[in-house]
């Protein structure tokens, strides 16, 4: 008897490990050519616009919404959910949106990160046997102010109202600088 109710809670036990939801998850890994400009619309209405020569992956699951942009520009559009953080993993540290809109760009001394609507939090990478605790102290940066993730850190700086255009000349196939 002891062996039969056994086998039966094992068939019942093996059933519902068959049968339960499975987390869902999509990954994408995106490459842009110099000059070409390519928009990614996620299912919650989120968009991420890539300028050329741009590298990011992509992993959506259940409880996270995450992008490694390796290299290039990036302008994010994402839409609140504070249920699934969206997180964008960069060479230099992390940046975690508040429900926004702003634009990474990553290059090889930094990463630079201007929020055009709501906020963004963002920590530096720790590196040496510093790595082993995670990332930095974070900074929070709101509209018309960048976080600089560098060598010595994550600091917020203010941005006049007529440089954000320059942040994103790249959309119009142009350059702009001083």
């Amino acid at each position: 008897a002891a062996a039969i109710a056994a086998s039966v809670l094992l068939a019942i036990g093996a059933l519902a490990w068959f049968v339960q939801e499975r987390p869902t998850t999509t990954a994408e890994h995106v490459q842009t050519a110099p000059g070409e400009l390519r928009t990614i619309t996620l299912a919650d209405g989120s968009t991420i616009e890539l300028s050329g020569g741009s590298e990011a992956s992509l992993k959506i699951t259940d409880d996270e919404r995450r992008v490694d942009l390796t290299s290039g520009y990036a302008l994010f559009d994402v839409a609140h959910d504070p249920e699934r953080p969206f997180i964008v993993h960069t060479p230099r540290g992390d940046i975690r949106v508040l429900g926004t809109s702003f634009v990474i760009r990553v290059n090889e001394t930094e990463v630079r990160t201007t929020v055009l609507r709501g906020s963004v939090s963002g920590a530096a990478a720790r590196t040496g046997l510093l790595s082993m605790f995670g990332s930095s102290d974070p900074v929070i940066a709101a509209v018309n102010e960048e976080i600089v993730l560098d060598e010595d850190g994550a600091q917020v700086v203010a941005v006049a109202a007529e440089i954000i255009p320059r942040r994103l000349a790249w959309q119009q196939h142009m350059l702009a600088f001083d």
